[in-house]
């Protein structure tokens, strides 16, 4: 009784573990000085939000310490992201984080144009 996106979705999740930091979601902040990473929510139904759930979920049963590095790109016909990442501090997630976490970045981003990816780093 199940469309095939709801069966997919529900296997994937039955794999994440329940003690797992997930971040489920991520925004840039408008004015470039932070990256907004949503913790341990649900984001849009289907397998949208397992997909992201599966990628970057770090499976400790306390906390885990992240560094988030945004890389920016001109054009999409640019061959490579820029060399140096804007960065921020690491920030410490633990298995009862739920929402929103806001990880300020060196030095703002330049945000009227151009692409952006943000990628997330576990600190050992």
């Amino acid at each position: 009784n199940k469309t095939t996106l709801e069966a997919i979705a529900e296997v994937t999740r039955g794999k994440i573990l329940t003690n797992t930091v997930k971040v489920v979601a991520f925004s840039l902040e408008q004015d470039g000085s932070a990256v907004n990473l949503s913790v341990g929510a649900d984001v849009a139904s289907g397998i949208a939000g397992t997909v992201v759930e599966k990628y970057y979920t770090f499976p400790r049963s306390d906390e885990v310490k992240v560094r988030v590095k945004v890389w920016k790109q001109n054009s999409l016909s640019d061959v490579k992201w820029d060399d140096k990442p804007y960065t921020s501090d690491p920030v410490t997630i633990t298995s009862e984080t739920y929402g929103n976490v806001v990880v300020p970045l060196e030095g703002p981003l330049d945000l009227t144009s151009g692409f952006f990816k943000v990628e997330l780093q576990e600190v050992p």
